[in-house]
C-alpha cells in the first residue's frame, strides 16, 4: 500500500483538503493579532466577535446538512470555497467590530455549508470501508496542512504589519479559490 489511496478522485479530494487546511492553518494563528493590532479591536471585542461568528456557524450546521442532502455536494463545496475566498478578500478591508462580525459570519456560513458538503463527497468517492479510510487520510492530510500553515503564519507574525497580515488573508483567499 502506498502513501496515497488509489484513485484519481480520492487523490484530488485529499489535495483539495491539503490546500484548504494549509490556507486555514495560515490564517488561524494570526486571527486575534490581526483583529487587535491591525483592525484595532480590543481583546474583548475580538473574542466576542469570534464567539458570535462561531455560534452562527454552529447554528448553521443543521441547515448545512439539509442543504448537502438536498443539493449536489460538489456544487455546494465549490460555491462554498469560492464565496469563502471572496470573504477573505473582504476581510482585508475590515476596520470595525461590525464589519468584522458581518464578514466573519458570511465566511463561517458558507464554510460550514461547504464543510458539510465535503463530507457528503466522501460518500460519492468511496464506498463501504473505503469511506472510513478516506476520512482517516483526510484527517491526516488536514493536520499536516494546518501544521505547515502555522509555520507559514510565523513569517507574518514576525513581521507584524498590516501588509503581512493582509498577505495571510489573501493567501487564505487564494487557497479557497484554488479549492473551488
Amino acid at each position: 500500500m502506498g502513501i496515497l489511496p488509489p484513485g484519481r478522485d480520492r487523490r484530488l479530494y485529499l489535495g483539495i483538503s491539503l490546500v484548504d487546511a494549509l490556507g486555514s492553518g495560515t490564517f488561524a494563528p494570526v486571527t486575534v493579532l490581526f483583529l487587535t493590532q491591525i483592525v484595532g479591536l480590543s481583546a474583548v471585542h475580538a473574542g466576542l466577535g469570534l464567539a458570535i461568528v462561531a455560534s452562527v456557524g454552529f447554528a448553521t450546521t443543521p441547515v448545512a446538512g439539509a442543504l448537502a442532502d438536498r443539493f449536489d455536494a460538489r456544487a455546494l463545496t465549490m460555491a462554498g470555497f469560492a464565496l469563502a475566498g471572496l470573504g477573505f478578500v473582504a476581510y482585508t478591508a475590515v476596520h470595525s467590530f461590525a464589519e468584522f462580525v458581518v464578514v466573519g459570519i458570511a465566511i463561517e456560513v458558507v464554510d460550514t455549508i461547504a464543510s458539510n458538503a465535503r463530507k457528503m463527497l466522501i460518500f460519492r468517492i468511496a464506498g463501504g470501508d473505503d469511506r472510513v479510510g478516506l476520512a482517516a487520510y483526510e484527517r491526516s492530510v488536514r493536520n499536516a496542512g494546518y501544521g505547515h500553515g502555522g509555520l507559514l503564519a510565523s513569517l507574518a507574525l514576525a513581521v507584524g504589519t498590516r501588509d503581512a497580515y493582509g498577505a495571510v488573508l489573501l493567501a487564505n483567499a487564494v487557497s479557497f479559490l484554488l479549492c473551488a
